[in-house]
């Protein structure tokens, strides 16, 4: 499912990490991400992402590599409050908007409708919803043909949490087919193991985390449903918390995969 600036998303939410030891202050910001997959041994793919900054410290622009070809890049637009509101995706030469995300915002800032505009048609809107916790329980995404022969995708998503917050459930039906659903279990307050069924409530695969000293995610392991090894993921981080690498390896199609991630000092002049 498409979301609002997914190279920007997927890179902060690792780099977030989930740390409970003190750190001290981080004095930098990402600068790039290099991803490099290989199946077999033989090269698939190389995908880079340049992130730039504005005087106050957001970033302002994006650009996305493939193959070493400039791809597109993406413009965020903020609000008073620093959140962004919409995000305009340019072509290679920046002489043509190829996409534009428009989000609604809630007044505890949290998104509840992304439309999403391909040539100033709108190709897809995801709508969310919040309990009085302000957990999300609820996203539904509409995405609309592009064509009068391609059917229209819908998806429902319905989350349920603890009474700390922490997200138990998530059942996922597209297209008013039987829904599947993931089921998600903690130690201490960190995911332990998170679990994956089919539509007949068949248990498909799962996977389980591990933590350094700190709380940082340092592996993630899936398993088949038999408990066969199908992919590991090993993360490494600086001092800092900040992601270094990501490297995967996925058993069963002998894919291997790992993403470099650079930085720049907070304080450094760097805008766009």
């Amino acid at each position: 499912m498409k979301k609002l600036t997914v190279i920007l998303l997927t890179a902060l939410l690792l780099l977030s990490g989930c740390a409970t030891a003190e750190k001290p202050e981080n004095p930098y910001r990402l600068k790039t991400y290099t991803t490099e997959s290989s199946i077999a041994g033989i090269p698939q793919s190389s995908i880079r992402c340049d992130y730039f900054y504005s005087e106050n410290g957001q970033i302002c622009r994006w650009d996305s590599y493939w193959k070493g070809e400039l791809h597109r890049s993406e413009y965020p637009e903020y609000d008073e409050y620093g959140n962004i509101i919409r995000s305009t995706v340019t072509n290679s030469d920046g002489t043509q908007t190829v996409e534009e995300h428009i989000l609604t915002l809630d007044e505890a800032h949290r998104i509840l409708r992304d439309e999403v505009y391909v040539s100033d048609s709108c190709q897809e809107i995801s709508e969310y919803a919040y309990d009085k916790a302000g957990n999300q329980t609820m996203q539904t995404l509409v995405r609309y043909p592009k064509t009068t022969e391609d059917p229209s995708i819908t998806c429902r998503i319905d989350k349920t949490y603890d009474e700390n917050g922490n997200l138990l459930r998530e059942d996922v039906r597209w297209n008013e087919k039987l829904p599947t659903h993931t089921d998600y279990s903690y130690t201490n307050g960190k995911p332990e193991k998170v679990s994956n069924y089919d539509e007949h409530d068949r248990l498909t695969d799962y996977t389980m985390y591990s933590y350094d000293e700190t709380g940082l995610t340092v592996t993630l392991t899936t398993y088949a449903a038999d408990g066969t090894l199908e992919e590991t993921v090993v993360n490494t981080y600086d001092e800092y918390g900040n992601l270094l690498t990501n490297e995967h390896r996925n058993e069963t199609m002998d894919r291997n995969g790992k993403t470099v991630y650079t930085y720049e000092l907070i304080n450094q002049k760097d805008a766009a």
